[in-house]
């Protein structure tokens, strides 16, 4: 299963997936509680802190403002996904779950839509952000197309290639960030129902389902620094500046600012496939493990 197709399923099967699996209705802990009831206001806080990035990008802890960008999201992730397997194990319910009609797939992906019920309004709103982030990308990438006066004849084959390029470039870039961020996610969903799936208490998931997240995390910002280390063929300067950057606006943006149009598309494709690889591989080993009583 592509991780598409797993954002996909989860997004469609939150509204039906509650009633057919009983998870319980409450947040994971009293600051679940607080981002579910005030999303706006934690997505105002996070918008306040992007503003003062600036100002401390001087710090020499630099590394924590990059975590914690991405600190929140897979700690609420981890904690929310922590029991969805593991909860039914402790019960002595995985095996009559199991012996419904529903597919292991489908048990494991409607437990989680149903642990995520909480965080729609906050998945909501990041939605919506990364949508005008896609539109922000496009656009910038139009402006920043160079532009040549049209040749003498306007029936030269190099006036056509610039037009197509015009038309294509901007929308495929904005579907890229969409792409490249939503594979983000998926990835550390996985990486916390991993957890759930392999532990055999809630008191061993709870920390680990988080630590998975955000090493999910941490290891794609990594290996998109080293991608666009190895392209440029050097270690960049102001590497915690770049850090940031990647945490935040992920690797497409990157790769577009500092790569020519070539170069970026090549680190583009790279770095998609290197994290499907890992969503597949990822879900595989949850599938394994769940099917363990």
């Amino acid at each position: 299963m592509t991780s598409w197709q797993l954002l996909r399923t989860l997004i469609t099967a939150r509204r039906h997936s509650a009633r057919h699996f009983m998870l319980r209705r409450r947040p994971p802990s009293p600051f679940g509680q607080w981002v579910s009831n005030h999303p706006y206001l934690l997505l105002l806080l996070g918008l306040s802190a992007g503003a003062a990035t600036p100002l401390l990008l001087l710090d020499v802890h630099i590394l924590l403002i990059a975590l914690a960008l991405v600190g929140v999201l897979g700690l609420l992730l981890g904690l929310t996904l922590a029991p969805v397997v593991v909860e039914e194990r402790e019960k002595r319910t995985w095996e009559t779950l199991r012996a419904t009609p529903y597919s292991l797939e489908a048990l494991v992906l409607g437990k989680t839509a149903s642990a995520l019920w909480w965080l729609q309004r906050l998945l909501g709103i990041i939605g919506a952000a990364l949508i005008l982030g896609s539109l922000w990308v496009g656009l910038g990438s139009a402006l920043a197309m160079p532009s040549r006066p049209l040749a003498v004849d306007p029936s030269a084959p190099g006036n056509y290639a610039l037009c197509g390029a015009a038309l294509i470039l901007p929308p495929l870039l904005g579907l890229l960030f969409l792409a490249d961020r939503a594979q983000q996610f998926v990835l550390m969903v996985i990486a916390a129902l991993a957890v759930s799936a392999s532990t055999r208490t809630r008191h061993a998931a709870r920390p680990l389902a988080p630590a998975a997240a955000l090493t999910a995390a941490a290891v794609d910002i990594a290996v998109s620094g080293l991608i666009l280390a190895l392209i440029t063929g050097s270690v960049m300067g102001r590497s915690g500046v770049r850090l940031v950057s990647l945490a935040t606006l992920g690797p497409t943006v990157n790769y577009l600012e500092l790569l020519p149009a070539a170069a970026a598309l090549v680190a583009i494709g790279l770095t998609l496939a290197a994290r499907e690889t890992a969503v597949q591989a990822l879900w595989r080993w949850t599938l394994r493990a769940a099917k363990e009583p």
